[in-house]
């Protein structure tokens, strides 16, 4: 297994698994949205933003998963310094449980460190038990909790 920075030319894997992450998302929350070509204007830019990271899981030249993160001055902390978010970390499902995501969660906290962050947040439904769980185990604690009600 190798953890490493995505290449351009694997936007297509990148999205296509941005895909299937949607569809297990549905599960949590029925109105979310994908648009293909959003995902690819997106990730083509963050490509060239040095705040943004894109790391790939290979093994055997195959792309078995993938992070997305970046850090960003937020403007409501009274802070210079950034904070990174991991907005997804996907894994196929024959690579689940072997620490894979444990492997890019990882190497994005090395990274973050380098951009002198702050915190590293990231999200979970609350519905989602395992990835909450996994994220306990990679040394993340719960910070917010945002409460909705429906009024439709």
């Amino acid at each position: 297994m190798n953890i490493r920075t995505a290449r351009k030319n694997e936007l297509s894997a990148l999205v296509a698994m941005g895909g299937r992450l949607h569809e297990t998302e549905l599960l949590f929350e029925p109105l979310l949205v994908f648009s293909e070509k959003e995902a690819i204007d997106r990730y083509t830019k963050e490509f060239e933003n040095p705040n943004a990271l894109l790391l790939v899981a290979e093994d055997n030249d195959d792309v078995v998963g993938y992070l997305y993160a970046h850090a960003d001055k937020i403007d409501y902390y009274n802070t210079k310094k950034l904070e990174c978010e991991i907005e997804v970390v996907y894994v196929t499902e024959d690579y689940r449980r072997k620490g894979v995501a444990r492997a890019l969660v990882e190497e994005c906290i090395i990274w973050a460190k380098t951009k002198n962050v702050f915190r590293i947040k990231i999200g979970a439904y609350t519905q989602n038990k395992a990835s909450q769980q996994a994220f306990q185990k990679y040394g993340f604690t719960p910070y917010h909790t945002t409460f909705t009600q429906n009024v439709d």
